[in-house]
């Protein structure tokens, strides 16, 4: 009976469709893949960027060098501290900082990737600190080899002022001491 109503029914009103809704079934990515997979790509070319960091002849994006040394020196200070906590580094007179010498500190050096690191970080830091001091001397409009050397001495002072104890330092009659504790 109820197959003859709906028949019957369907007769009636042959205008009227019944609506299913059939989903689509595709063979493509979904959005929530297409965000995830998309954002693999990024984070892999990030870390390719941030290992390269300290690449050879890195360009600077700072048209400045005295504004680079600066960034270059920030960069490299939690670098120089474990060196020098470690008694791999330390200050010369003359305000360059140096790979130690076991025969001053005592120690062994261990790591050969730690030695490695010194000679660069040496390097930066240096190629650094001369472009300070002659900023130093442009700033006071000074010229000439004294007013650098001069610029650099004050420098180096300061310097000393601030280190931490139990780093290795040159005095000013050459010889390397440990800083005393305060």
């Amino acid at each position: 009976m109820e197959k003859m109503i709906f028949l019957s029914l369907l007769l009636l009103f042959p205008a009227c469709k019944l609506a299913l809704k059939i989903p689509e079934i595709k063979s493509a990515k979904t959005e929530l893949e297409e965000q995830v997979l998309g954002s693999w790509q990024k984070i892999d070319h990030d870390l390719i960027l941030m290992s390269t960091v300290r690449g050879e002849g890195s360009s600077s994006r700072s048209t400045h060098p005295y504004e680079q040394a600066k960034k270059n020196r920030a960069f490299n200070q939690d670098d120089l501290d474990e060196l020098r906590d470690q008694q791999i580094i330390g200050e010369r007179y003359d305000g360059h900082v140096v790979i130690l010498d076991q025969s001053i500190t005592g120690v062994i050096p261990s790591d050969g990737s730690l030695q490695k690191l010194a000679k660069i970080i040496v390097a930066e830091e240096n190629r650094d600190r001369k472009i300070l001091w002659e900023n130093g001397t442009s700033a006071s409009h000074a010229t000439g080899a004294a007013q650098v050397d001069s610029s650099r001495k004050i420098w180096t002072q300061d310097l000393r002022k601030h280190l931490k104890a139990g780093v290795w330092y040159q005095n000013e009659a050459q010889k390397w001491v440990r800083k005393a504790a305060p």
